[in-house]
């Protein structure tokens, strides 16, 4: 089982998670990241709100479930805060 951390805690993000554990159960959602936690749940789908830096493992793969006129300012966010980005996770297809 591959761990994933859905960036995002409002609808998209929730709808995101939702789906993953139905089609994707090789993958275990950890839980979601934000930016800034003001505004956002402490908990979303019974699993917690992290602050993106708060965040450790950054290897862990990302899915980024945000609008996508601020995907482009995520992306680089998660860049400039050690994450890489190795690719997209296009839906329906599955990596390996």
């Amino acid at each position: 089982m591959r761990n994933i951390y859905i960036f995002g805690a409002k609808s998209l993000a929730l709808g995101a998670c939702i789906a993953i554990e139905r089609l994707y159960p090789e993958y275990h959602v950890c839980g979601f990241a934000v930016s800034d936690p003001a505004g956002n749940p402490g908990l979303l789908h019974g699993l917690p709100v992290r602050r993106l830096t708060d965040i450790p493992e950054r290897m862990t793969p990302i899915f980024v479930a945000v609008p996508e006129d601020v995907q482009p300012q995520i992306v680089q966010y998660l860049q400039d805060n050690g994450f890489q980005i190795t690719n997209a996770w296009i839906p329906g297809q599955r990596q390996n």
